[in-house]
């Protein structure tokens, strides 16, 4: 069964291959960086994306990834409660059943997702969100 390849630039990936970017925040394009992530929208699984939310984690951020019902649920109780909330928008993931064991980069160390991390939910579709307190 062939599956589609799903490409997507990413910020991290670039950052990791040594890209750097300029003042207004967009990417530098520099000969020979990689940018284009052949494994879009499983970031839940990526070395890489693991590696910046560790030091998001000491910058005082929690994370999670979250269905589109609990991030609508949940933005009237982050600004109550004072929290600061970032929804990236382009890193997504979803369920480890759909990583195929013939897939090349399949690792059963690293699964992906089972499910929303705030109720479970098993979806195709999880946002990754940021959370600190002000």
């Amino acid at each position: 069964m062939e599956h589609p390849v799903r490409a997507a630039f990413c910020k991290i990936l670039f950052w990791k291959m040594g890209g750097t970017f300029g003042p207004t925040g967009l990417p530098i394009l520099q000969e020979g960086v990689r940018g284009k992530c052949n494994r879009a929208f499983d970031c839940g699984s990526c070395s890489h994306m693991q590696d910046w939310l560790t030091l998001l984690y000491q910058q005082g951020w929690s994370w999670g990834w979250e269905c589109d019902r609990c991030l609508r649920e949940t933005l009237s109780e982050d600004e109550a409660q004072n929290i600061e909330r970032r929804v990236q928008g382009f890193y997504q993931a979803g369920r480890s059943s759909q990583r195929m064991e013939d897939d090349p980069d399949f690792d059963p160390d690293r699964p992906g997702l089972e499910g929303c991390t705030r109720c479970g939910w098993e979806s195709s579709f999880l946002q990754l969100v940021l959370r600190r307190p002000k």
